[in-house]
């Protein structure tokens, strides 16, 4: 038997990759990664399209770049004549559909990782490539918010840690505290309400590490205001993020209200549960719902003041009742986990 695994990016970009290699590897089953160079960066062991295709380009340049694309994908997948194979990101399912309903009925991982816009104009044609998979695997439980109804969805969640660590806040007895933003630093107008908030605050200090789009229009803010508790640490090892996580008081994973971010779940969450620091989270999203069930944090409503939800949330801090809470919700994880590697071993040996 052998698998290709498909996407339509740079394979640096799909970090969730790694948990159907790791699966395939502990099988001893022979795989392939079909990628698309879009950035033109080699990668060892990927058959990719070298093309180059900025995200600025007009919507009738993607569209040709995407043709060739499939063409790639279609060819290799005859030339490797592949049993079974996974297909990463809603849009690539959409293009490769026909391909994939002749060739591989009952034999495709659809593997869902962010809503698409496409869906406003393709939603037949998810609802039949989600009824030809033999598995389709969810990374929030919030999709099902604008999935099709009726289908079964394995959640497989963006980590591999379900263990807690010990907790690394310390909030009794501080009288400041420092409030991180690690990763991607993009949301402008969430993160600009939370500073103009605390902007200058004795009892907070903001930390921005990470880099992206949103990175320079937020330092040009604090530059042009004159706020002197903010900073920008820029981009950073993965290997250093314990290093950033240490003293921090609380983990910001505020964002807007599209239809992605009030159902995703953020590498952020994680990073939060497992190493035992509070979040801040929207209401009216998935990951408020669960901050809110499970005792994780602060779930900020925008409507009210941000800095006296943050000080009501800090002097009410419980300890034990958030470790509780914390601790309960990566068992769900671990099952969850669990039940995504029964169901992928089970897709891998079925005929």
């Amino acid at each position: 038997m052998r698998i290709a695994l498909i996407l339509a990016s740079n394979l640096y970009m799909a970090p969730y990759v790694r948990y159907y290699t790791e699966i395939l590897e502990k099988c001893g089953v022979p795989y392939d990664i079909i990628a698309w160079n879009r950035f033109g960066v080699a990668e060892a062991g990927v058959q990719a399209l070298n093309l180059t295709s900025s995200l600025h380009k007009s919507i009738f340049g993607k569209i040709i770049d995407y043709v060739r694309y499939k063409r790639f994908v279609k060819s290799k997948l005859v030339e490797g004549n592949y049993d079974k194979v996974v297909v990463f990101t809603i849009v690539n399912a959409l293009m490769l559909f026909p391909f994939l309903k002749a060739r591989y009925r009952n034999n495709y991982v659809f593997d869902i990782r962010d809503y698409s816009v496409a869906l406003k104009y393709f939603r037949a044609r998810l609802s039949a490539a989600i009824q030809d998979a033999a598995l389709v695997v969810i990374s929030s439980a919030g999709f099902k918010r604008w999935l099709p109804k009726d289908n079964t969805y394995v959640i497989r969640h963006n980590t591999n840690v379900f263990r807690p660590l010990d907790t690394l806040v310390k909030i009794k007895g501080q009288t400041k505290y420092k409030i991180l933003t690690i990763g991607a630093i993009g949301y402008y107008d969430a993160n600009r309400a939370l500073i103009e908030h605390l902007a200058d605050s004795p009892m907070f200090e903001l930390e921005f590490v990470g880099s992206g789009y949103a990175e320079q229009m937020l330092k040009d803010f604090v530059a042009s205001r004159g706020i002197k508790n903010v900073s920008f640490l820029g981009r950073y090892a993965k290997e250093d993020e314990p290093k950033y996580l240490q003293g921090a008081a609380l983990i910001s994973i505020l964002m807007d209200d599209s239809i992605n971010s009030i159902t995703c779940m953020s590498n952020r969450f994680y990073l939060s549960v497992v190493y035992g620091i509070p979040m801040i989270v929207n209401s009216n999203s998935e990951q408020g719902t669960c901050a809110e069930k499970y005792n994780l944090g602060i779930v900020i409503d925008k409507k009210s003041d941000i800095k006296k939800q943050i000080i009501r949330y800090l002097r009410m801090f419980d300890n034990e009742i958030f470790d509780i809470g914390r601790k309960a919700y990566l068992e769900i994880v671990q099952n969850d986990l669990d039940e995504f590697e029964l169901k992928f071993k089970k897709f891998l040996l079925n005929s």
